[in-house]
């Protein structure tokens, strides 16, 4: 599997431990969870100040500002690392079934067969390069949390900077999120010969197309690579259900949601409700020092909730004007703050003939 096109981080809410995402599905649930809750707080916003041109500014103003934590617990209902079929998926098998319609167009009208054949083909090599066993583990390489009175308390954020994070409480029949975060590699033995032997097949492939479709009959085949990279695109941008992405939740309710354009307040709201989940992510937001009345608050909910970490963190990030810090602090009892770090880009297939996400 690729590195993940969208940078987070995964932070134990009970041992404060953050660690950088290298798993390029829980990248991919950050950036879909951002995307659908930006849309909302857009809505809400608009709705409010629809009166005048004025406070519509200021309302899209607000909505890029402060801190919005969404609370997400996870189910018995699905099993974990085994994705829900969406649209996306649906939109996969549509296009298939249009490209095969597509390729009998020439063979019903002058008797050129040749398209079918080599549609399907490319069809069968498209799916086949795509589901070999080494991504699908590498997607889902994790421990599950086991115990059925053990619960893991996770926080996903792209860090100091960002306006969004995610607090999963996951059972004991769900995957650790933070063994998903470290992104472990499963090498298989036939991987390699596999991925050879695709490769000199796509490339038998093309040879073949390039030998026998003729130019009258050429357009039918542009057509149908052209349809596969329009829903690769498609399938590359669309946001995506936690469910689709194999991470199943119960539905939110109104209490789930804990949102204040100021960073500290949210922080507080959010550990009060979950307690060590504000401890955690304050290093992150707050990497300084803080103002004596906020170390005594924290002081004070680190005594409630006897837990061994010290809140480390400053006005520097302070309201919804805080700067992501070049080097994040590192906390004396073992919190840690890691830098954001840039996504690789995304994992695409080349595929020109067929494809399906």
């Amino acid at each position: 599997m690729p590195e993940p096109d969208y940078p987070a981080q995964v932070v134990n809410a009970k041992t404060c431990y953050a660690r950088e995402n290298a798993n390029w599905i829980l990248g991919r649930l950050l950036r879909d969870h951002e995307k659908r809750v930006l849309t909302e707080i857009e809505k809400e916003e608009v709705s409010k100040t629809r009166a005048s041109d004025e406070e519509n500014r200021s309302g899209h103003k607000e909505a890029g500002g402060g801190l919005t934590i969404a609370f997400y617990r996870t189910t018995q209902n699905g099993k974990s690392g085994v994705p829900n079929r969406d649209l996306v998926y649906w939109s996969g098998v549509a296009v298939i079934v249009a490209q095969l319609g597509i390729a009998i167009v020439p063979g019903a009208l002058h008797g050129n067969w040749i398209i079918l054949i080599v549609t399907f083909c490319g069809i069968f090599l498209a799916l086949a390069t795509s589901a070999q066993s080494q991504w699908r583990d590498e997607k889902y390489a994790a421990r599950p949390v086991g115990d059925k009175k053990k619960r893991e308390v996770a926080c996903i954020t792209r860090g100091n900077g960002s306006g969004f994070a995610m607090v999963v409480i996951s059972d004991s029949t769900s995957l650790r999120l933070e063994d998903l975060a470290g992104g472990r590699d499963k090498q298989r033995s036939t991987t390699l010969a596999v991925s050879v032997l695709f490769c000199i097949l796509w490339i038998v492939l093309l040879l073949t197309v390039e030998g026998v479709v003729g130019d009258r009959d050429a357009w039918y085949l542009l057509a149908i690579g052209g349809l596969g990279m329009v829903q690769n695109v498609f399938a590359a941008g669309r946001p995506r259900s936690a469910g689709a992405l194999g991470f199943h939740f119960n539905d939110q309710g109104k209490d789930d949601i804990v949102r204040d354009h100021k960073v500290m307040d949210a922080l507080k709201q959010a550990d009060r409700k979950e307690a060590g989940v504000g401890l955690c992510l304050l290093p992150i937001f707050f990497p300084g020092d803080l103002r004596q009345e906020e170390k005594a608050y924290w002081d004070e909910r680190r005594k409630d909730d006897k837990s061994p970490q010290e809140p480390v963190g400053g006005r520097e990030a302070a309201g919804s004007g805080h700067e992501e810090p070049e080097v994040p602090s590192r906390p004396s009892q073992g919190l840690h703050a890691l830098n954001n770090v840039s996504g690789s880009t995304l994992f695409e297939s080349n595929m020109s003939v067929a494809s399906r996400h």
